[in-house]
């Protein structure tokens, strides 16, 4: 259970720390270096209202803001922090070759069997799962898969052959949901 930490905000803003709308999950990196931020006084993303990504775009696991409020977030959070910047990465590698095998496997007939087929589907819905809003790093994630060229290739190849089916349509959409 987390504890909310009322004796810590600034006495204007007590009756803000309690309103339904601010109780969104953060970690402690974030809550800890937000202080005593006052989000009226400095543009912020704000998830409930905002599209994270108008604001925010990530290069190599490192955030950069589109926008003031983009930066005043990254600042504000510090989203840069090596705590999130290092696993984005991880994570990145892990899509971007996990792709790369797929795309490959595709240009060697990889579907010359049915059991071979579901396998690399399921393999597609695991990878396109990793950019889903539930998913850690989302945003990041999200990104790196659509614009990614072995995902592109991916998509084409299917859609060529009907086999784009309705289950990855969702998870593409997913993939494009803040």
């Amino acid at each position: 259970m987390r504890k909310i930490e009322l004796n810590d905000a600034p006495e204007e803003l007590t009756d803000e720390v309690v309103y339904w709308g601010n109780l969104l999950p953060s970690c402690k990196t974030c809550n800890i270096h937000k202080k005593d931020t006052d989000p009226s006084a400095i543009e912020l993303i704000f998830p409930l209202v905002d599209n994270p990504r108008k604001h925010l775009a990530f290069l190599r696991g490192i955030c950069i803001g589109l926008d003031e409020k983009g930066r005043n977030s990254i600042a504000c959070y510090d989203l840069n922090n090596e705590q999130f910047v290092n696993p984005r990465i991880d994570i990145q590698n892990d899509i971007e070759n996990a792709l790369k095998w797929m795309a490959e496997d595709l240009r060697d007939s990889y579907f010359d069997t049915e059991d071979k087929r579901k396998r690399f589907l399921s393999k597609l819905c695991s990878v396109m799962q990793m950019g889903q809003p539930s998913a850690v790093y989302s945003l990041c994630m999200a990104n790196v898969i659509l614009e990614n060229s072995d995902f592109l290739f991916i998509k084409k190849f299917l859609e060529d052959r009907q086999e784009w089916s309705a289950e990855l349509q969702d998870l593409e959409m997913g993939l494009s949901t803040p």
